[in-house]
């Protein structure tokens, strides 16, 4: 993703070999996630998605991969709200996405982990 600045609060998680990687839009504002299934070193090979479009969404991503199904914790920075999101199939359609609200109360999300134990 080369257009404006984007990149921000990047995660790394690996699906078998196949790199991806959630972060924030900085320029729009959104949660974004993109994925490579092969040469991944060519910047055509990479799709991108749009994970949440709600506008101030998306800092402090932290990424995860449970079953090849992509799982995306983050925070919601006008509300100041722990947000996740995840995906079953076909991931690099926006509207496969399933997003919810996991803490409201108070300024939590910020500095978000996750950890699969395999």
């Amino acid at each position: 993703d080369t257009v404006g600045t984007v990149g921000e609060y990047a995660s790394l998680a690996l699906d078998g070999a196949k790199p991806r990687i959630s972060y924030y839009d900085n320029t729009n504002n959104k949660l974004k996630y993109a994925s490579c299934d092969a040469n991944c070193t060519v910047a055509g090979n990479w799709t991108l998605v749009t994970v949440d479009p709600t506008v101030n969404r998306g800092q402090y991503t932290s990424l995860a991969i449970d079953s090849g199904k992509p799982r995306i914790v983050y925070y919601d920075v006008t509300h100041d709200d722990l947000l996740y999101a995840s995906c079953d199939a076909n991931c690099t359609v926006a509207g496969n996405w399933t997003l919810a609200a996991i803490d409201t109360v108070g300024i939590v999300g910020q500095y978000t982990a996750t950890n699969k134990q395999q």
